[in-house]
């Protein structure tokens, strides 16, 4: 991999989004970033995505057309394994666009300037289809952060899909996209980082369309339990590098994060029995809490009746088996 000449692939997945589509490439091709392509994989039935791009005859651009229905994941995966050829890769929902036009450009030089960058990552701009925006920035400035930071931290700065740029080989190594979940983006992410260091940027980059026909505003009972899976999966990759103490603060905080990112969509998106749905659930976890928490309590007491070397031995169990070790 020659590091001054880096190729990018910008993976464009679509599905019934010929209203949005034409926009999204026109933003990726117009990046000043020079070693690029764009890749747009068509997931569509029916609708006239085919025909609205094929007046595109960029040379970087590529069009695809799947002959069955692979369905959002596979989709993905179909894009970073298959036909893409890029160092580094970003994946751009086919609703969404770019905003900055030197994005793919200032993150390579950022790449180039710092040592094992699996992942750059900057903010984006919510767009609801009532005109209303919101702004999420990542950092107030140029952060380094080396891969385990950007995990334990990940609650105060997640990284957003469509606005992260990493490293295609690093996450063909670790199985990206292995997980049909409405998360598997974060799933990735927070695997990949175990490979290397993560750079945030300060900027707005991207904007994400909020509408109704997002995969991302689903809800139920069954999606959050196997969204949840995520935690598991991420513990296990990370299980000879976390403490056992990082790993079950993570997990907690893990918790938190996905019922609050569920949370923020419900109300967004106006639906009470959603929002009914999920603090029941958000309920019995605390319940679930609060015994975990009468039980720390009682080692707290075992610690001063029986001493520092017992009560060590009997929290470590407790530990291991919170974990799920």
């Amino acid at each position: 991999m020659d590091k001054c000449n880096l190729k990018v692939t910008i993976m464009i997945p679509t599905f019934e989004q010929e209203e949005y589509i034409l926009k999204c490439v026109y933003s990726a091709l117009a990046q000043t970033y020079k070693n690029l392509e764009v890749i747009v994989s068509d997931d569509s039935h029916s609708d006239n995505t085919k025909n609205i791009l094929s007046g595109i005859s960029d040379p970087r651009f590529k069009y695809f057309k799947n002959n069955v229905n692979l369905g959002r994941v596979r989709n993905y995966r179909q894009l970073l394994y298959e036909l893409s050829s890029g160092d580094y890769v970003i994946n751009l929902d086919g609703d969404d666009y770019f905003i900055d036009d030197k994005f793919i450009e200032n993150s390579i030089s950022l790449v180039n300037s710092y040592e094992n960058v699996v992942i750059v990552s900057a903010g984006y701009v919510s767009n609801y289809e009532n005109g209303l925006q919101k702004y999420f920035k990542l950092t107030n400035n140029i952060n380094f952060l080396d891969g385990k930071q950007q995990l334990l931290e990940w609650g105060n700065h997640p990284l957003p899909h469509l606005t992260t740029i990493y490293s295609r080989k690093h996450a063909m190594g670790i199985g990206f996209y292995s997980m049909e979940i409405q998360s598997s983006d974060w799933e990735s992410l927070l695997r990949l980082c175990s490979e290397g260091n993560v750079l945030l940027l300060p900027n707005y980059v991207a904007v994400w369309r909020k509408h109704e026909g997002n995969e991302s505003i689903k809800i139920n009972i069954e999606l959050l339990r196997r969204n949840n899976a995520l935690i598991d999966s991420v513990l296990k990759h990370w299980s000879k590098i976390l403490t056992v103490k990082e790993q079950v603060i993570w997990r907690q905080s893990m918790k938190d994060v996905l019922c609050r990112n569920s949370y923020y969509t419900i109300i967004e998106h106006g639906r009470i029995s959603d929002l009914k749905l999920l603090v029941i659930v958000y309920g019995l976890g605390c319940f679930f809490r609060l015994i975990f928490s009468f039980k720390a309590f009682a080692l707290l007491s075992i610690r001063i009746f029986f001493g520092k070397k017992l009560f060590s031995y009997i929290k470590n169990l407790y530990l291991l088996k919170k974990t799920g070790y």
